[in-house]
C-alpha cells in the first residue's frame, strides 16, 4: 500500500514542485540555486545525480506495483543515458531548444495516455522539468568572465533574466 501512496506522490511531485519554489516568498532560494547552478559543475552533476536518483526510484516503484519490466525498457535506456555527465548535460541543453522542447512534451503527454509508455512518459517529463531548471549556456559562458561574475555576486538578482536565456535557432 505504501508503495502505491510513493508511486501517486512521485507522479505529482513534477507538477507542484516548480510551483512550489516560485512563490514570491521563496525568490531568495531560487536564486541562490540560479548562482549555484551556473557557478558550480559539481552542482550541476548533483543537479544530474538527484534527478536520475529520483527516475530510478519511479523505476523500482512501477516494477513493484505492475511488475512488467518490458515496460520499463525504453525509458531505462533513457536512465542508462544519464549516467554520463557528459551525455546528459547535451540532451538537457537539446531539450532547451524551444522546437525541440515542445515536441518532447507533446511526445511525453502522447506517452502518458498509453499505460505501457506510461514509464517513457514520466521520464521525459522528468527530463524536460530537469531542463527547465538547467542554467543556458549562455549563463554558463558569462560566468567564466571576470566581469560579469563579479557583477552575479554582488547583484544576485542580476542572473535572473539571463538564466533562461535559451538560445533559439532564428528562421532562416
Amino acid at each position: 500500500m505504501i508503495v502505491k501512496a510513493l508511486y501517486l506522490l512521485f507522479l505529482l511531485t513534477f507538477l507542484v514542485l516548480p510551483f512550489f519554489y516560485h512563490r514570491k516568498k521563496s525568490r531568495p532560494s531560487m536564486t541562490k540555486f540560479y548562482l549555484r547552478m551556473a557557478f558550480s559543475h559539481n552542482f550541476r552533476k548533483c543537479y544530474r545525480l538527484v534527478l536520475l536518483s529520483a527516475l530510478l526510484m519511479f523505476h523500482f516503484y512501477h516494477l513493484s506495483l505492475f511488475k512488467l519490466p518490458l515496460e520499463l525498457a525504453p525509458s531505462s535506456v533513457v536512465c542508462l543515458l544519464l549516467f554520463s555527465h557528459r551525455i546528459s548535460e547535451r540532451a538537457l541543453r537539446f531539450l532547451q531548444n524551444e522546437r525541440t522542447l515542445l515536441g518532447v512534451v507533446l511526445f511525453s503527454i502522447v506517452c502518458l495516455f498509453n499505460p505501457a509508455f506510461l514509464p517513457l512518459g514520466v521520464t521525459t517529463g522528468a527530463l524536460v522539468f530537469g531542463a527547465a531548471f538547467y542554467p543556458s549556456l549562455a549563463v554558463c559562458r558569462m560566468v567564466k568572465k571576470a566581469s560579469l561574475r563579479q557583477s552575479f555576486l554582488e547583484n544576485p538578482e542580476s542572473i535572473i533574466p539571463h538564466y533562461r536565456n535559451w538560445e533559439y535557432r532564428k528562421k532562416r
